[in-house]
C-alpha cells in the first residue's frame, strides 16, 4: 500500500518536531505545516537562537535536522527560525 503525501507529512512532521525539541529543550515554539506533496514547512521560536544571525541559525536547525532525520531531513523544505529576543 503506497504512503500518501498527508501520512508521510504527519510521520516526518512529528519526527521533524521530536528532534528540534530534543536539540533546543522543551519550550520551544514549534509548528509545521504541510507543504508541495507531503513536505514540512517548520516554524521555530527558540530562546537558544537569540542573538544568532539568520545563517547561524539555518545552520544549527540544518545540523540538527540532518543528524536527527537523515534521508528524511530532505522532507523539510522550509524552515523559518527565531529567537525569543525576536517575538
Amino acid at each position: 500500500m503506497a504512503t500518501t503525501f498527508d501520512e508521510k507529512y504527519r510521520q516526518i512532521s512529528q519526527r521533524t518536531t521530536d528532534a528540534l525539541r530534543k536539540a533546543f529543550g522543551p519550550n520551544v515554539t514549534i509548528q509545521t505545516d504541510e507543504g508541495w506533496h507531503g513536505r514540512i514547512h517548520v516554524k521555530i521560536v527558540a530562546s537558544a537562537l537569540n542573538g544568532l544571525s539568520e545563517d547561524e541559525k539555518q545552520i544549527r536547525i540544518w545540523e540538527t535536522l540532518r543528524q536527527e532525520l537523515s534521508e528524511e531531513a530532505q522532507e523539510v523544505s522550509l524552515v523559518l527560525a527565531y529567537g525569543m529576543d525576536e517575538i
